[in-house]
């Protein structure tokens, strides 16, 4: 019997609906701001969530990777990043 005591649960999405939506209203270049919102969640909520790629971001597919005991790891857009 395997006891899994650190599991990694991962999933990725080939379309996402907001993100749909920001493109059928002209809008897609906010999607990448809303993703970086998945940081907060994640920290908020103890996720422990990272993803490498999203499709606000150009590529083919958005990737989930939760995992206990790691730390959030998503990109975040440089204009969120700034500290004024």
């Amino acid at each position: 019997m395997a006891i899994h005591l650190n599991p990694e649960w991962i999933t990725c999405y080939l379309e996402c609906a907001t993100y749909n939506i920001l493109k059928e209203q002209g809008a897609h270049e906010l999607g990448q701001y809303l993703c970086a919102a998945d940081k907060l969640y994640s920290d908020t909520f103890g996720w422990e969530l990272m993803r490498t790629m999203t499709l606000a971001e150009g590529y083919e597919k958005c990737d989930f990777h939760f995992k206990r005991g790691r730390e959030t790891r998503i990109a975040i857009p440089a204009a969120l990043s700034q500290r004024r």
